[in-house]
């Protein structure tokens, strides 16, 4: 067991904010070049879309994709990666991207487990956030508001494709939701080497666990032998 706990970075989002672009853009970072990573992939549905788009590179991946880690059953299963992380891959940084329906005190509850908080500490959780459609999914879904609620760092991404009017109101409408989170502005996930390797935070989640999964999401996946065009789905 490490004399220190091994740092984790979180990132969360909603579905389509950004969040393996990032991933993509940290694991291209020169001060990441010979380091041990280990990276957790997290989806709601069945298939692992996230996981075959990461760039390849020397680090150990796992992927969870029977359901997001609310369920017990996954929780099960996190718990068994983060002891193969721990003994096989001994990593000098975790990266855990979560299902865009995920809250981060599911992964708190995880973490404290008296083995894993001696092992891993959560030193950021970064928010991902489109401006275009947030305002839209903030009316009506619970977890998009939380997952703002309790970042250390909101990443305003897509930031080239909304007006500047548009953003600085979701920037509004962020800052009522979290008054201590930090702000960045990019495109394509684009944030600094020292955003993303420097931040270190205190954190005060509430790791009760859920026991059901948010209400009204459902996951289905299609399989179609013949190719179907993305404008059928709108």
């Amino acid at each position: 067991m490490p004399a220190t706990p091994t740092p984790l970075l979180l990132f969360t989002g909603f579905l389509g904010a950004g969040k393996t672009s990032l991933l993509n853009h940290l694991l291209g970072l020169a001060e990441l070049a010979g380091k041990r990573i280990a990276i957790i992939v997290n989806e709601f549905g069945a298939l692992g879309v996230d996981g075959a788009l990461l760039r390849p590179g020397n680090y150990q991946k796992y992927e969870i994709n029977k359901g997001s880690i609310f369920c017990i059953c996954m929780k099960t299963d996190l718990i068994a990666v983060f002891n193969d992380i721990e003994q096989e891959v001994k990593p000098d940084l975790v990266l855990v991207e979560a299902t865009g329906l995920a809250e981060p005190r599911d992964l708190a509850s995880v973490l404290q487990i008296p083995s894993l908080a001696a092992a891993f500490r959560v030193t950021a959780n970064f928010c991902l956030i489109d401006p275009l459609v947030f305002p839209k999914i903030a009316q009506t879904m619970r977890t998009a508001v939380v997952q703002v609620r309790e970042a250390d760092v909101l990443v305003l991404n897509k930031c080239d494709l909304a007006s500047d009017e548009a953003a600085e109101e979701v920037t509004r409408q962020l800052r009522e939701l979290n008054q201590s989170a930090v702000i960045h502005r990019t495109t394509f996930g684009q944030l600094p080497a020292d955003v993303l390797l420097s931040a270190d935070f205190e954190h005060a989640y509430d790791a009760t666990p859920r026991t059901a999964p948010p209400q009204g999401v459902h996951s289905i996946v299609f399989r179609s032998n013949v190719a179907i065009g993305r404008e059928r789905f709108y």
